[in-house]
């Protein structure tokens, strides 16, 4: 079963690894949305979101990119003014008309602004917490409560892993 594992390393940068529990081992890949610095744990802040995200994409794979653009961030056709393009973002990933705010903010709340300096989490436990956002209790729902995603659209990588 997967293990996700953070740790400091000497000069105090964090560190997340995965093991796929096959005998593999390799780090957690930042999907930059919040912050260019990577990973961070143990408050509340842009490198927590970060970290709550990229472990929530990395257990969904696939099912964490908004299906109404498919991770696009875009929806319909762009509209041009002057020499740029200008595409008309997708609603359904800002959330808007909505209450909610995203999944991972919420396991970056609960959970991620909790750890120490070293910390580790099953895949099991992820998915119980996923879900709780899933009207069918087995978390493959949980990216589309009432036309919400838990992730938005897809931004760059941030450079590979952190």
């Amino acid at each position: 079963m997967k293990r996700y594992r953070g740790y400091r390393s000497d000069e105090d940068l964090a560190v997340v690894w995965i093991d796929h529990g096959n005998g593999s081992v390799g780090p957690l890949m930042h999907h930059r949305k919040h912050t260019p610095a990577g990973f961070e744990w143990g408050y509340l802040g842009s490198g927590p979101a970060e970290l709550a995200r990229c472990l929530i994409i990395d257990h969904l794979g696939a099912r964490a990119w908004c299906a109404a653009c498919e991770g696009t961030g875009i929806s319909g056709s762009a509209h041009r003014h002057r020499d740029t393009i200008d595409p008309d973002q997708c609603w359904v990933c800002l959330g808007e008309g909505t209450s909610f705010q995203p999944v991972y903010q919420s396991f970056k709340f609960e959970v991620v602004a909790m750890w120490g300096d070293r910390w580790e989490l099953g895949a099991d436990e992820l998915r119980r917490f996923l879900a709780r956002f899933d009207g069918r209790g087995g978390g493959a729902g949980v990216l589309h409560l009432q036309g919400v995603t838990v992730l938005g659209p897809r931004l760059e990588h941030g450079g590979g892993p952190t």
